[in-house]
């Protein structure tokens, strides 16, 4: 019971600091309205998440914690890189597009960690997840030269495993 309401209590911390900083991070004091919110939104999203996800202890390790930390500069780098990239196939007169639907195999086993990958495959523009199946994964590109699904995994899938692995497994 002490470990469920530490969980609970690290969650709405974390949802806490979180709110504060997105509501006004530069701002020396927050109004009494924005703090009395951000209490009952960061307990609503901890209790939330708490009874919906199986969290444990290891979530909350420093070595994940500074993966995760590392993970998202990584992915927004690719995020603005796929962006430009798409900016620039949509904005030629030709539109020269490749679209395929190819198929890789993921070597992660856990269910959340996969839920991560799909995510962040189809958060980055011009690929979207359309199936998960096991540990196969679909996915729609909107331009390609991969023909292979060995291809698929060393190109799309593998970097952002690297990093998910060590954040999730």
């Amino acid at each position: 019971m002490k470990r469920n309401i530490s969980l609970f209590l690290s969650s709405f911390v974390f949802s806490y600091v979180i709110y504060i900083f997105l509501v006004n991070p530069f701002s020396p004091a927050l109004n009494l309205v924005e703090l009395l919110a951000g209490i009952g939104i960061s307990a609503l999203s901890a209790w939330t998440v708490f009874r919906i996800f199986p969290i444990t202890l290891k979530i909350m390790s420093p070595r994940r914690l500074l993966h995760s930390i590392r993970y998202i500069p990584w992915f927004l780098y690719k995020m603005i890189k796929a962006n430009l990239e798409i900016a620039v196939l949509v904005l030629n007169p030709k539109l020269p597009i490749k679209p395929a639907i190819l198929k890789g195999t993921t070597s992660l086993k856990n269910k959340e960690s996969q839920l991560l990958l799909t995510s962040s495959i189809t958060l980055t523009p011009g690929t979207l997840t359309i199936d998960t199946e096991d540990d196969e994964v679909t996915i729609h590109y909107v331009k390609t030269d991969i023909k292979k699904p060995e291809d698929v995994e060393k190109q799309t899938l593998k970097p952002f495993e690297n990093f998910i692995m060590r954040m999730t497994e």
